[in-house]
């Protein structure tokens, strides 16, 4: 059938300048998840006991020692991922039984920068261009025979699965946008951990939790999760009125994340910008066993690595989410020798 497929079932190009509803970045399809993917199987457990006992949480100021200096700090991140899903949906199709599929079209990549003396430079990167739709109502022959001809032009088909429960929630447009949306994430997802993986015993920040990103990777990788969308509530009300109390460059206390089916970690939350009560603020996360290595080690650790995430902090103001953004990954795709 090859090219012929979008023929067979009725496609029609999508209005330019149709509105799309915002959807949250999750990487597992169909599943309404909450920062970037962190819906997955498993019950999720909070200690929030790891640093403070939860009834004394306040707004810790962090103290990294006399004379500390971000850039020279041993610990501190030298390798930043980023990575990036443009697209949007160019073509509806129009299954067996009636219900409408999109067709999605996008580019998908990502970039990790290192750190060289002052500058950060390119160290590798990873493009696609892909074609994202679901595969579930379509015979796999003719999927199989589609993706050969969309490889002939330098596409690669990725297929989104439906998760419903009745036939009727198949008519349901959003809920199938919103699954080759993730797919395409998911995608990219994928394509981060890979360029990452060549350096694990440098410490790196993603962009992102790290759960969906963890891999193959052991409790003791230095990786950093900086997480800009904050859905989920994991505290208590005395937390909450905690993260409500951040000022700029305070953090709350350590606290645990994680569960048997669960990659575990120690997260705080960190404000960079502001005073609103959920404005400026980002959660960080390491793994759980690689935290307590460098809080062993070092008891002012978490203080010093808020104190360098908070130095990091965009003061482009063009840029439409300066509040919770690292300049590293400002634009990483395009920023080969970019300050630090």
């Amino acid at each position: 059938m090859s090219l012929r497929f979008f023929a067979e079932y009725g496609a029609q190009r999508a209005e330019a300048g149709s509105p799309l509803p915002e959807l949250v970045q999750t990487v597992s399809e169909g599943e309404g998840t909450d920062d970037a993917g962190e819906g997955a199987d498993g019950e999720e457990r909070v200690d929030l006991d790891v640093e403070v006992k939860s009834a004394a949480w306040a707004p810790i100021s962090p103290e990294p020692g006399p004379g500390f200096v971000p850039a020279q700090w041993a610990e501190r991140p030298r390798r930043f991922v980023d990575g990036k899903d443009v697209g949007e949906v160019v073509a509806w199709l129009r299954a067996r039984g009636g219900y409408p599929l999109p067709v999605r079209l996008s580019q998908v990549g990502a970039v990790v920068l290192r750190e060289e003396g002052s500058e950060l430079r390119r160290e590798r990167e990873s493009v696609a261009r892909v074609v994202t739709l679901p595969g579930d109502p379509f015979p796999w022959q003719e999927i199989e025979a589609l993706a050969i001809a969309l490889a002939e032009h330098g596409l690669r088909l990725l297929l989104a699965r439906l998760q419903h429960e009745d036939e009727s929630e198949l008519f349901n447009i959003e809920m199938t946008r919103k699954a080759v949306h993730n797919r395409s994430i998911r995608e990219m997802v994928a394509m981060e951990e890979q360029v990452a993986s060549h350096e694990l015993k440098v410490v790196t920040v993603v962009d992102g939790p790290l759960e969906p990103r963890s891999g193959g990777r052991l409790q003791m990788t230095p990786v950093i999760g900086v997480i800009k969308r904050q859905q989920q509530r994991y505290l208590n009300p005395r937390g909450l009125s905690t993260l409500y109390d951040l000022r700029p460059g305070q953090r709350t206390p350590v606290f645990g994340l994680g569960g048997e089916d669960r990659f575990q970690v120690a997260s705080f939350y960190l404000r960079l910008w502001g005073r609103s009560p959920g404005y400026g603020v980002v959660r960080v996360e390491l793994p759980r066993g690689y935290f307590e290595l460098m809080r062993a080690k070092d008891a002012a650790y978490a203080d010093r690595l808020a104190a360098t995430l908070y130095a990091h902090r965009t003061r482009r103001a063009d840029y439409g989410r300066a509040a919770v953004t690292l300049d590293p990954v400002v634009g990483a795709a395009g920023c080969r020798g970019a300050r630090l």
